[in-house]
């Protein structure tokens, strides 16, 4: 174990050499006295990525993902790679203010029931823009994010200033603690990429655990750049739609949840109609073949779902109050963002 470590920042990466350029410098840069370790959890990127690392950050524990199984497979390679006693999941496509961790950590030691924390993430391109404050999710399992709730960012006006309990957190730069993470047996690497973070977050919350925005832990993020690399319009789409599904069938007590899945199926068949209609026959088949997904691995979601529900320590009651109370689902400002999250 590397003598004083406290927290392994983990750094997801496929092809992004560029961004990386920026990211490292940074990351190298944060106020923590040494106690961090970096491990870089690569799906056999081609663009040069790996040589460039090894050449300007020999120091970075590099962990080849070569089968390229997705983002959750990535951060349980880091997971189990790791030393520290927190874990700190990085995007490649953002960049660290020196604070960002130290900060987060204050917000950690100040709420002992803490699972994870969210940093606050400013549109890279726009510094006055909110990017993402954390996540938040209706009564239905819907999911969007606080500071772009309807898929255009807001201007940062110090709305989202405070220390406070979210719904869900943002893998883009979420600090989490490792042992609550291996609780919960890390990320569902069935996800691939889209709402996995959200996933890990609700079945912490399902366990007790707290989840906190820390206004103060400062990272700029340039969104969609890693999903964009991993996988084509249709792929992000049709994973959207699986894991969706997944996530309600998973995670709902069974009193929300036959209110709420057969209303998110019938969302996505109008989504995959409306599509079809409008000649857009890719996407439409994208929805359905997610959808489709859901009823090949129902017997992997059905032993999942016995599992989280098992280990619950907390009613959908009690997690109702950190729920929107209207929906997302029926938003028309909000149609178009879940084409693609």
């Amino acid at each position: 174990m590397k003598q004083g470590c406290l927290v392994s920042v983990i750094i997801s990466n496929f092809n992004g050499r560029k961004e990386l350029e920026e990211l490292l410098p940074s990351v190298f840069n944060t106020k923590l006295g040494g106690r961090y370790e970096v491990l870089l959890v690569d799906g056999n990127s081609t663009d040069g990525s790996l040589e460039y690392v090894r050449e300007h950050y020999p120091q970075v524990n590099i962990i080849i993902d070569e089968t390229n199984q997705g983002h959750s497979a990535g951060i349980n390679m880091g997971l189990e790679a790791s030393q520290g006693r927190y874990i700190a999941l990085l995007d490649n496509d953002v960049v660290v203010e020196p604070g960002w961790l130290e900060n987060s950590l204050k917000t950690f030691q100040r709420h002992p029931r803490t699972a994870a924390v969210q940093c606050k993430l400013i549109s890279y391109f726009d510094h006055t823009k909110i990017d993402s404050a954390g996540g938040v999710m209706d009564q239905y399992g819907w999911f969007s994010e606080r500071g772009r709730l309807y898929g255009s960012p807001e201007e940062d006006r110090g709305q989202y200033d405070k220390e406070e309990p979210i719904f869900s957190g943002c893998s883009a730069a979420l600090i989490v603690d490792k042992k609550a993470l291996e609780e919960i047996d890390g990320f569902d690497e069935k996800f691939f990429i889209c709402y996995n973070d959200a996933d890990a977050c609700w079945r912490l919350r399902l366990q007790g655990y707290e989840i906190l925005f820390a206004p103060d832990a400062i990272v700029y993020h340039k969104r969609q750049e890693t999903f964009n690399k991993r996988l084509p319009k249709e792929g992000l789409v049709m994973h959207r739609a699986k894991n969706l599904i997944m996530m309600i069938m998973k995670n709902f007590e069974l009193k929300k949840l036959l209110f709420a899945l057969p209303l998110g199926v019938v969302s996505e068949l109008g989504l995959a109609t409306t599509w079809l209609l409008t000649g857009n026959l890719r996407p439409a088949g994208a929805v359905i073949k997610g959808l489709w997904w859901n009823l090949r691995h129902f017997p992997y979601i059905l032993r999942s779902r016995r599992i989280i529900q098992k280990r619950r320590q907390v009613s959908d009651v009690l997690l109702s109050p950190l729920m929107l109370k209207g929906s997302l689902l029926f938003s028309q400002k909000n149609l178009s963002r879940f084409l693609i999250r």
